[in-house]
C-alpha cells in the first residue's frame, strides 16, 4: 500500500516539489552563509520524493538548542 501511495504522490506533485527543494538547495549552497539551509533543503527534497513509510526521529542534542 505504501508503494502505491508513494507512486501516486510522485505523479501528482511530489516530483515537482522535490525538484523545487533541490534547486533551492543548490542556490543556498552557492552562498557560504546559507549552506546549512541548503543541506536541510536536500533532506526535505528526499522526503518529498518518497514520503510514505518513512519516519522522522528526534535526536536529543542535535540541532539548535534553546537554553534559558
Amino acid at each position: 500500500m505504501k508503494t502505491l501511495l508513494n507512486i501516486i504522490w510522485l505523479v501528482f506533485g511530489g516530483f515537482v516539489l522535490a525538484l523545487g527543494y533541490f534547486m533551492a538547495g543548490i542556490v543556498c549552497c552557492l552562498l557560504i552563509v546559507t549552506i546549512p539551509w541548503g543541506i536541510a533543503s536536500f533532506r526535505i527534497a528526499s522526503y518529498t520524493l518518497w514520503p510514505f513509510g518513512r519516519m522522522v526521529v528526534d535526536k536529543p542534542g542535535s540541532g539548535a538548542s534553546l537554553r534559558s
